[in-house]
């Protein structure tokens, strides 16, 4: 459904990257592991932001780099406990 509305809406190339995006989050998902939600979060989150910044919307594209902020966080806090867990 998203790559037939990619197709059917199809402006520009900037256009692909806001269908990658949506396919990453999609993905994300499907997983119940945490870490891979975020991940897969996360390489999603690149393609919404040059897909708002070609488009000019420059408070989407602030909000794509506080979300990519907050992930990259969310994985150190994680990578970070389970170090600390190994160590018990």
């Amino acid at each position: 459904m998203v790559m037939i509305s990619g197709v059917a809406f199809y402006q520009n190339i900037f256009t692909l990257f806001s269908v990658a995006g949506v396919l990453f989050e999609l993905i994300s998902l499907l997983f119940k592991k945490e870490i891979l939600v975020r991940i897969f979060s996360l390489i999603g989150q690149p393609f919404w932001l040059i897909f708002n910044c070609a488009c000019g919307a420059w408070g989407s594209g602030v909000g794509n780099v506080i979300a990519i902020t907050s992930i990259v966080i969310a994985l150190l806090r994680y990578h970070s406990g389970r170090a600390e867990h190994a160590h018990k």
